[in-house]
């Protein structure tokens, strides 16, 4: 969690109507994981909240739940694997947020034995998947 690393960070992309327009791209790199996770939650700020005036009040409007994509940062930076030399990939669209981390399975299980849910659990090893969270 140095202040400086070489941690490959986070590379998030707000999209326009289509992936061909790209909005704006930001890049947080050989920072702290703390500094590199405000950042990211600052992105989604100026993307998915705004305030509305209602009379005398400021209501705080979310397109989509700021608990949801701090959590799913969260879990990218916590599960990431650290070894490999690769971004968090985080696409922002209008309707939705995609957070990417890298990763994969161990060796000798199968995409499908992994969603069916029967796995036991496993005691040696750490257990890595190329995580996909698609936030709507």
């Amino acid at each position: 969690m140095a202040d400086k690393n070489h941690f490959p960070g986070i590379d998030i992309v707000k999209f326009g109507e289509n992936i061909s327009i790209i909005q704006k791209r930001s890049t947080f790199e050989n920072i702290s994981v703390l500094d590199a996770y405000e950042m990211a939650i600052d992105v989604f700020r100026d993307y998915y909240q705004y305030e509305v005036i209602q009379g005398a009040d400021r209501k705080k409007i979310e397109k989509i739940p700021e608990a949801a994509f701090r959590e799913a940062i969260a879990n990218a930076l916590i599960h990431r694997v650290w070894d490999v030399d690769s971004h968090i990939r985080v696409s922002m669209f209008d309707d939705r947020i995609e957070v990417v981390s890298p990763g994969g399975l161990p060796s000798g299980i199968t995409a499908e034995e992994y969603f069916s849910g029967k796995l036991s659990v496993l005691t040696t090893g750490s257990f890595f998947f190329v995580k996909k969270c698609v936030i709507l």
